[in-house]
């Protein structure tokens, strides 16, 4: 049997890479060594041209940190199983003749934002698996999408609906995904799974932090609180008021206000410091979820999503950690810093045993893998 995974493994992105990376190492020990499980080694030409200019600035100068996050993902890419051939194209028909060929038993497409309609990478995608009308079987798993079935046309909607019609299995990551697939399809067809992170034990790297602390002796001092949202007045603020007790380093986003801006990470190594951190400021739906898999204290910071929307809060609330959610759209007002700190602080004093919300967390999964066992049993 041989399987394929569709998803958004090639992006310059912690939580794209590791859902792959998790959810590729999920379904092969599941499945065994008889079982071939592999990630199709498609992108789209607008996303590579995307990726491809992260790291240029304004001028057409290299930003030396981003250039070597770049790479470092690229050297990442070969710790995945991958289809043989690589492919690049926006041409969906050409695609599907691509997956055609490859010919799977079983495609797999998720995790991540792979449904959203108003993405860089436009609509439709092909990995709505639209057309693919072979003898493969189309499943998702923790497929994400976010928007509004009242913000789609017509043919938006229609495009969806014939897509998912093809599909066995609709495995989703958050309800406001659950809510547009079941509102298209008009019926409660979609199964609300974890983020496949969940399923995978990352293993930290103690010397690899030994070195990193080696070479700033600022971690052998104090705490350690990582920051992951670009914005200086409020690195500044924590730095105030959390200073004496904590080192401020912020990842991801350069803060001049920070005591350490760590940039340039590949996954893994951005995976290390999470895990070995005291505490987590963090705005990225994936430094929440690595935040409660190493029991670390943490507060989602929103300044992206509405609380009717946001993908961290839908996670927070399932798991009973709505106080570790603050939203943060108008980061403008000097207050809503304030009040970031406070939380903050208010989480730092309690204590919170995260396993019992990571084991329900994974039983979402239970269903997925129902579904992969008739094939485990059928060989």
């Amino acid at each position: 049997m041989k399987i394929g995974i569709l998803t958004y493994h090639r992006s310059i992105n912690y939580g794209a890479y590791l859902q792959a990376y998790a959810l590729q190492n999920a379904i092969s020990k599941y499945m065994g060594p008889a079982v071939k499980v592999e990630i199709i080694d498609y992108d789209s030409e607008c996303s590579t041209r995307f990726y491809n200019k992260i790291y240029k600035k304004a001028k057409g100068e290299i930003d030396y940190d981003r250039f070597v996050q770049y790479i470092k993902f690229k050297l990442c890419i070969k710790r995945l199983k991958r289809s043989r051939h690589h492919f690049c194209s926006d041409d969906l028909d050409i695609t599907n003749e691509f997956l055609k060929q490859q010919q799977y038993d079983l495609i797999v497409v998720g995790s991540d934002e792979i449904w959203k309609t108003d993405g860089m990478r436009g609509f439709p995608t092909a990995y709505w698996l639209h057309d693919l009308c072979d003898t493969t079987r189309k499943i998702s798993y923790a497929a994400s999408s976010r928007n509004r079935i009242d913000r789609l046309g017509k043919d938006k909607i229609k495009y969806i609906a014939d897509s998912l019609s093809g599909f066995e299995y609709i495995g989703v990551r958050d309800r406001y995904t659950k809510k547009l697939v079941d509102s298209v399809v008009n019926k409660d067809i979609s199964i609300q799974n974890c983020d496949p992170v969940f399923l995978h034990d990352f293993v930290p790297d103690e010397t690899q932090f030994s070195k990193l602390k080696n070479k700033n002796p600022l971690f052998n001092e104090k705490k350690v609180l990582l920051i992951m949202i670009p914005d200086d007045k409020l690195c500044n603020l924590i730095k105030l008021k959390m200073g004496d007790e904590y080192v401020i380093v912020s990842v991801m986003d350069r803060n001049q206000s920070a005591d350490l801006n760590i940039l340039g990470l590949g996954p893994f190594e951005w995976v290390n410091l999470i895990a070995h951190a005291d505490c987590v400021v963090t705005n990225r739906f994936h430094g929440c979820v690595f935040s409660v898999k190493f029991n670390k204290p943490f507060i989602a910071v929103d300044d992206y999503d509405d609380e009717d929307s946001s993908k961290m809060l839908d996670l927070l609330e399932r798991m009973g950690l709505e106080d570790h959610y603050y939203p943060y759209q108008g980061r403008k007002i000097p207050k809503l810093r304030h009040g970031v700190v406070a939380r903050i602080k208010e989480i730092i004093q309690k204590e919170t045993d995260y396993k019992i919300m990571i084991n329900n967390e994974q039983r979402c999964s239970d269903s997925f893998f129902d579904y992969l066992s008739k094939y485990k049993e059928g060989m």
